[in-house]
C-alpha cells in the first residue's frame, strides 16, 4: 500500500506535495522501516543501527555550519535518508517484502501504470502550449520524478513478454527523459541477454529482423529521433546540448569544491548549496558531486554502504537488474535524491521471485 500511495502521490501532486501528505507518508515509512529492521536477529540489528546512525550522523553534520535554511536542509536530509532506511530495513525480513510484492503485482501493478499514463496525458492535455502534439509538448519538458517511478515500476514485468517491453518504452521514449530511456534499454538486454544471443534467436532476427530493419531504416526519419534524443530539440554546442547543460553544471560543482573547501568541508560537505539562497539554481544532476558537495566524502561513502547492504541481499543472477538503472541513474540525473527508489525494493524481491517461479530465468 505504501509503494501504491507513493505513485497515487506521484500522480496527483507531480510538482509540490502538501506537507502533511508528505509528513504522513514519511512517518508510515519509518514505522514500517523500524518493524522489519527489529525483526532480524540481534546482533544483525545492532549492525544495521550502527550503520544507519552513522550514515543519520554524516548527513546532519554541515547543518551546523551549513548557509542553507534548516528546514530546507532537513527535508533534503530525510529525503536521501528515508529510503536507505527502507532498503536496509527491508533485507531483514526478505520474505514479507516478497509475500508484499506478490500482492502488489496481482492487484496493484496494473492500476499504478494505468494512473501513470492517464497523468502523462493529463499533463499534455491541461499544460500544453503551443505544442500541436504530445510529442512536441515532452519534447523538452522533462519530469524526472514521474519518469524514474514509471522506470522502477515496469521493470517488474521487464522479464515478460512483447507487450510489456513495447509499450513502457514507447512510454518512455514519449516522456523524453534520456537517463530513462538508457536505464530501461540496458536492464531489458541483461534480462533477454541470453535469449537474444542465442544461436536460434540470432538465426530469426537474420532472416525476420533484417528486412523489417530495413523497412524501419527507410520510413522512419532517424534525424527528427536523433533531435529528439540526443538534442532534445534544441539547437546549439553539442557537447552542452546533448547534456543538458549538465558539463557547466559539474564544471561548476568541482571547481566550486576545489577553491571553496577546507579539508574539513571535504570530509562533511556544506549541505545542498542549490537549496541556498546565495547557491546554484540547480543541483549537480549527479549523486557524486551532489553527495560531496552536501555531506563530503564521509556521506557518499556511507551511502554507498548503505546501497550496498541492499545490493549484497539479493541473488547473483538478478544483481545486475538493480545494478544497471541504479548506476545510470546515479552517474546522469540523481536516484539518492528521489524518493521514488524506494520502489526498488518491491521490485527486486518480487524479481527475485519471479525467477524462482520461471525456472531460474533472467
Amino acid at each position: 500500500m505504501c509503494l501504491f500511495f507513493r505513485i497515487l502521490i506521484e500522480v496527483i501532486y507531480i510538482d509540490i506535495k502538501p506537507i502533511v501528505i508528505v509528513l504522513t507518508y514519511t512517518l508510515a515509512i519509518y514505522i514500517i522501516s523500524f518493524k522489519l529492521l527489529l525483526s532480524a536477529e540481534v546482533l544483525e540489528v545492532k549492525r544495521k543501527i550502527s550503520l544507519l546512525g552513522f550514515l543519520f550522523l554524516s548527513l546532519i553534520m554541515s547543518l551546523i555550519y551549513s548557509e542553507v535554511a534548516a528546514i530546507d536542509y532537513v527535508k533534503n536530509t530525510l529525503q536521501i535518508f528515508t529510503p536507505c532506511i527502507f532498503l536496509v530495513a527491508s533485507t531483514s525480513n526478505p520474505l514479507v517484502m516478497k509475500r508484499a510484492a506478490q500482492i502488489f503485482f496481482k492487484y496493484l501493478f496494473v492500476p499504478s501504470l494505468t494512473l501513470l499514463c492517464i497523468k502523462v496525458y493529463w499533463m499534455y492535455a491541461t499544460s500544453r502550449g503551443g505544442e500541436s502534439s504530445i510529442l512536441d509538448f515532452y519534447l523538452n519538458n522533462p519530469h524526472h520524478g514521474m519518469a524514474q517511478t514509471i522506470l522502477k515500476l515496469v521493470l517488474f514485468q521487464c522479464g515478460s513478454g512483447m507487450l510489456w517491453l513495447v509499450l513502457p518504452g514507447a512510454l518512455m521514449f514519449l516522456i523524453n527523459v534520456r537517463s530513462v530511456i538508457l536505464s530501461y534499454a540496458f536492464a531489458t538486454f541483461y534480462v533477454h541477454r541470453k535469449s537474444i544471443l542465442s544461436k536460434h534467436n540470432m538465426q530469426r532476427f537474420l532472416l525476420i529482423g533484417i528486412p523489417i530493419a530495413f523497412v524501419i531504416l527507410a520510413y522512419v526519419d532517424w534525424m527528427e529521433v536523433y533531435t529528439r534524443l540526443v538534442l532534445k530539440g534544441r539547437e546549439g554546442d553539442i557537447a552542452s546540448t546533448a547534456s543538458s547543460g549538465r558539463t557547466i553544471i559539474y564544471a561548476f560543482y568541482i571547481s566550486y569544491m576545489i577553491t571553496e573547501f577546507s579539508i574539513f568541508e571535504w570530509f562533511f560537505g556544506v549541505g545542498p548549496i542549490w537549496l541556498g539562497e546565495n547557491g546554484p539554481i540547480l543541483s549537480a544532476h549527479n549523486d557524486i558531486l551532489n553527495s560531496l558537495v552536501s555531506f563530503g566524502f564521509s556521506g557518499l561513502i556511507l551511502l554507498i554502504i548503505a546501497y550496498g547492504q541492499f545490493y549484497k541481499s539479493l541473488p547473483l543472477n538478478v544483481r545486475g537488474l538493480f545494478l544497471i538503472p541504479f548506476s545510470i541513474l546515479f552517474l546522469t540525473n540523481g536516484v539518492l535524491f528521489h524518493q521514488s527508489n524506494i520502489l526498488f525494493v518491491l521490485l527486486y524481491y518480487h524479481y527475485k521471485e519471479l525467477t524462482v517461479s520461471r525456472g531460474g530465468r533472467g
